[in-house]
């Protein structure tokens, strides 16, 4: 076994790349389909990793992609998948300092299904 400081201080480094400004970040993706239990499917994936500024806006970004491609296809997932992708970027954003591009970008990736099956909706009532 190794020294306790050694210990800690290799917890608190990147798992990517090894820097040192490094948080736990805990990100979460869903897969929804059809209307469960008799009819389909829903579970939630959270992700627990140390990551520094670059590879954990990586990872958000690719939970948020996963959450839009597998998580909007049924009940209850139309409704959380965007509440996970917000949750995603909440947690980069208390840990590192982000712009409004990055939290744009990965909304519009996280949400894409559920906002345009919103938009087409919202086309149809206008036109009744």
């Amino acid at each position: 076994m190794g020294d306790s400081a050694t210990e800690s201080n290799a917890q608190l480094c990147c798992e990517s790349c090894g820097e040192k400004d490094a948080a736990s970040m805990e990100f979460t993706h869903c897969v929804s389909i059809g209307v469960p239990p008799r009819f389909g499917y829903y579970k939630e994936h959270p992700t627990r990793r140390f990551l520094c500024h670059k590879h954990a806006a990586s990872a958000c970004l690719w939970h948020c992609f996963k959450n839009s491609l597998f998580g909007c296809w049924g009940f209850p997932g139309i409704f959380l998948a965007p509440v996970r992708t917000w949750g995603n970027i909440r947690a980069v954003k208390e840990r590192f300092t982000v712009g409004f591009g990055f939290t744009a970008v990965a909304m519009t990736i996280g949400t894409f299904p559920a906002g345009f099956l919103a938009i087409l909706i919202g086309l149809v009532l206008a036109r009744s």
